[in-house]
């Protein structure tokens, strides 16, 4: 393809029209199960869904119910029509027959589906608004396995950071494909339809994978009314790049050469770095103790600086 002068597709459809909303908050089966037994969950979406337009159609995503276990659309429907919601209502959509006519469709309002039906179904391509509650992890045993027979190495050896890689990437490709049931699948002119998606995940790698696959995406945070969020994309690389400062021995480092050595730091956008780097530069100048009582503090040097420390 790239012999052939074919760009990459994730130049050919741009995603400027679309904008997600993160809750900074963990979104695995697990969890998702705890907080549905409390209604927290349930009664976070329901609290954006009364907001959202009555003639516009959302969907979303919920776990499967497993035999015995929380029924996850039951109790999210209950707290819909709590909140006020219509569960029931209808709405208008325009539809293209086969030979070019413009028809006029009835069709749900409000659309429930599980994760397993993320790629395979173009029904609700007239939802503008996709809600993600909670994205499927996989087990890690499970996904090196299947790794390892991909590469036909049996006795291969997988790190910590290639693990952490292929997780975050197979919850972004799971995430794209369910965003993709909505408005956003269909293209105008190289853009993609205007969307709105919310996502409940807690990683802030999802934010940089799917920003890959969607350029010109917008994220915006999505504030919790019933429960805890964890910390920014920002707040949490700066609190990983103190870590590692901690515990090197140099007295300088470029920053270029840190984004390098720190795991998953590469894919971090350069304006997001940018910021990482500003925020450890206004923390309050305590100092990071190497032992033997010394104490050294570090401090950014230039506009776009080399990270390096002066003893205290």
């Amino acid at each position: 393809l790239k012999k052939a002068g074919v760009q990459k597709f994730a130049t050919l459809k741009r995603f400027d029209h679309v904008d997600l909303y993160r809750l900074k908050t963990y979104g695995g089966r697990f969890s998702m199960e705890k907080r549905f037994k409390d209604k927290a969950m349930a009664k976070e979406v329901a609290e954006i869904v009364k907001t959202i337009d009555p003639s516009k159609a959302v969907l979303l995503f919920l776990y499967k119910t497993a035999k015995g276990g929380v029924n996850y659309q039951r109790i999210l429907k209950t707290e819909l029509e709590k909140a006020g919601v219509d569960t029931d209502a209808t709405i208008e959509v325009e539809t293209v027959d086969h030979e070019g006519k413009t028809l006029t469709e009835e069709k749900p309002r409000i659309q429930l589906a599980t994760w397993g039906m993320e790629t395979s179904l173009n029904d609700f391509k007239y939802c503008s608004h996709v809600f993600l509650v909670g994205i499927i992890h996989r087990d890690d045993t499970e996904l090196q396995g299947q790794y390892l027979g991909q590469i036909q190495d049996l006795n291969g050896e997988i790190s910590k950071t290639l693990t952490s890689e292929l997780q975050v990437s197979e919850r972004a490709h799971s995430a794209y494909q369910a965003l993709s049931r909505g408005t956003c699948r269909t293209v105008s002119n190289g853009q993609a339809c205007p969307m709105t998606g919310y996502i409940v995940e807690v990683d802030p790698e999802i934010e940089t994978a799917l920003s890959s696959v969607m350029p010109g995406v917008s994220w915006k945070t999505w504030k919790p009314f019933y429960m805890e969020e964890s910390d920014n994309l920002v707040d949490t690389w700066a609190g990983r790049v103190q870590q590692y400062l901690e515990t090197l021995l140099e007295k300088r480092v470029s920053s270029q050469m840190l984004k390098k050595t720190l795991p998953n730091a590469a894919k971090v956008a350069p304006s997001t770095w940018t910021k990482v780097l500003q925020k450890i530069a206004l923390l309050p100048n305590k100092g990071i103790p190497l032992g033997k009582g010394l104490c050294f503090t570090w401090r950014l040097e230039g506009d776009l600086p080399p990270i390096w420390w002066t003893p205290g």
